[in-house]
């Protein structure tokens, strides 16, 4: 879904629709959506375009709706008879016309997802001896999580002939539909949380590279029956594919060995997503960036003190260093495997986390500080520390291929 997209077509505010500007509205994966409006500036002039909008309305050639929203004064030209105003945008929506994120509603999304076909594995091509190819698209696999909320498994598959050429295209996305509509935020909050899962399937960075929405209010007829209409989202969180894919040893854990559970782990992890979201919030950083070593350190404590914290719940005020080793003791031989004593892995940890909050010299000299080369390993080990958290509260904490060690380098040089 995935690539360079441009737009040409008439524009104009929601408040003021009588009044119209050409111009062309372009999105490339990874980057956000840019409009360029053009405008006479003398003899019958027209408004100028304003700086700064919540939304801007348009048709393209084909006369399907996009909406623009969250739109910052990028650029402008101001020629003797035609000026052009370019503008930054948050996100562009084609298919339909809102206002706002808070005024967007949709009963099911489709997100496409980086790996996604690698950890689910059916392809539905059968190949025998005498070279005869049959490819059968595999079914759809549909999980209720909740009382009206329904997680699908879809593939799609397209077939095309050119002479004595034949091709078939095939595709796998998460698809999440309600009874009652979403909202903009409830709905990429479930987007991320299936990310997330991903993430943690395979333990790289993960996007989107494609979103579609659908309204039940929105829709087309075919015959007498109606059909939801696909409402794309352009943003700068989605993605290019990737051309290279993983192979099943890259993953901690495929979808069969959750498949049999699937309905109940889906809506318990998009619930922790929901309860944990400040601690994945900071762990993220150390993921998607890259930090220095002492804001990497500082972003993964965080990550774990927010994750204790919400997980345990504790009465009364807890000591740092008492939550590290509280969360080592969740796969204690694991960790001892990986850090050595976990007293004193929990003091380095707990006066080096220090030492780069405040920077006070008193807890440098205490000698437990982890500097350079073991400052960086310190924050590997941790990153381990909170994974392994993660994927136990799930019983997934068997690394088959030990995918999770290999994430932590045997040789770092430091120049």
């Amino acid at each position: 879904m995935s690539t360079a997209k441009r737009f040409k077509g008439y524009w104009w505010l929601p408040t003021n629709p009588e009044c119209q500007w050409f111009g062309n509205l372009k999105w490339q994966p990874g980057e956000s959506p840019q409009l360029k409006l053009l405008y006479r500036t003398v003899e019958e002039a027209t408004a100028a375009p304003p700086r700064q909008a919540e939304s801007i309305l348009g048709l393209d050639e084909g006369g399907t709706p996009i909406s623009v929203l969250r739109l910052g004064f990028k650029e402008g030209i101001r020629p003797e008879f035609l000026s052009e105003q370019k503008y930054i945008a948050g996100h562009a929506i084609r298919g339909l016309h809102v206002t706002s994120k808070e005024g967007f509603r949709a009963h099911r999304f489709n997100v496409w997802l980086q790996y996604l076909g690698a950890w689910v594995r059916e392809e539905g091509f059968a190949q025998n001896d005498s070279f005869k190819i049959n490819y059968d698209r595999p079914p759809d696999r549909s999980f209720e999580i909740a009382r009206g909320v329904t997680v699908r498994l879809r593939h799609y598959a397209r077939a095309f002939a050119r002479s004595r050429q034949r091709k078939v295209t095939y595709d796998i996305v998460f698809s999440m539909e309600r009874k009652h509509s979403f909202t903009w935020k409830q709905a990429y909050r479930s987007i991320d949380a299936l990310i997330a899962l991903l993430h943690f399937a395979c333990l790289k960075r993960v996007k989107s590279t494609g979103v579609a929405f659908e309204n039940l209010g929105h829709t087309f007829a075919v015959g007498r029956k109606r059909y939801p209409k696909k409402i794309e989202v352009f943003n700068a969180g989605i993605a290019a594919p990737l051309n290279k894919n993983l192979h099943e040893n890259d993953f901690v854990f495929m979808f069969h060995d959750v498949e049999t559970r699937f309905t109940r782990f889906c809506a318990d992890w998009l619930q922790f997503c929901i309860e944990q979201r400040e601690a994945l919030a900071c762990y993220y950083f150390t993921v998607y960036f890259s930090l220095p070593n002492g804001l990497r350190l500082t972003s993964i404590t965080q990550a774990l003190e927010a994750y204790h914290q919400r997980l345990y719940r504790p009465k009364s005020d807890v000591k740092f260093r008492e939550r590290i080793k509280q969360l080592c003791n969740v796969q204690r031989q694991q960790i001892e495997k990986l850090v050595g004593d976990i007293e004193q892995f929990a003091t380095v940890v707990t006066d080096s986390r220090d030492y780069y909050t405040h920077h006070h010299p008193s807890i440098r000299n205490r000698g437990t500080v982890a500097t350079g080369v073991k400052l960086t390993i310190l924050s590997y080990h941790l990153q381990f520390l909170f994974r392994i958290c993660v994927l136990s509260q799930f019983g997934l904490e068997r690394d088959r291929f030990g995918v999770l060690l290999r994430q932590i380098p045997n040789v770092i040089i430091e120049y």
